[in-house]
């Protein structure tokens, strides 16, 4: 039961020893995805679950069009999106690494700013703005794939990337000029 079609067949027969074969060959390779959206390890054993759930559900829609792999990953990620956005417990708590995901857009606001500054800043972001954020900066998906995933226009996701990232902008700025009429020197000035 190794090659895709094969396994894909057994799935949707309610075998659960395919059933079992498709997790074991994708969990490991998901999991850090969960840990991107999860604040600790139980939390990423919910996302975990809940998109696989959802391949499960959606796997008869599979079609054997292009790779199992790719198609599996497209599918996981949107279920895991909208189960974080379901999630009214994470609205101010996020961990997402922050390894070069923003750097292209505003290298200078790196100098500045946390991480955990940055992450509650996106986390205020409306949830259009957030996800598109998130999917570009953070997964590498272009605005095409983004339209696909979130179902809305190229041109949607290109204006609420560039929104996203004002909104970031203008937020950096906003704080540090709070910060700095905290101190003496800039009063004087």
């Amino acid at each position: 039961m190794t090659d895709d079609k094969t396994l894909v067949e057994c799935c949707l027969n309610d075998n659960p020893r395919a059933h079992t074969i498709f997790y074991k060959r994708y969990s490991d390779r998901l999991y850090p995805l969960c840990l991107k959206f999860a604040k600790n390890h139980a939390d990423a054993d919910d996302f975990l679950q809940e998109g696989f759930l959802r391949v499960f559900a959606n796997l008869k829609y599979y079609g054997f069009k292009g790779s199992l792999d790719g198609w599996t990953y497209k599918t996981f990620l949107r279920a895991v999106i909208n189960y974080y956005f379901k999630q009214k417990k994470f609205k101010n708590e996020v961990g997402f690494p922050l390894d070069g995901c923003f750097q292209q857009y505003c290298e200078d606001c790196l100098s500045v700013i946390t991480s955990k500054e940055l992450m509650r800043l996106v986390n205020n972001l409306p949830d259009g703005y957030k996800k598109v954020f998130i999917l570009n900066t953070m997964e590498g998906y272009t605005h095409k794939e983004i339209g696909r995933i979130l179902k809305i226009s190229d041109n949607t996701s290109k204006s609420q990337l560039a929104r996203a990232r004002n909104s970031l902008q203008k937020a950096i700025r906003q704080q540090r000029m709070e910060e700095l009429r905290h101190y003496p020197e800039y009063h004087s000035a």
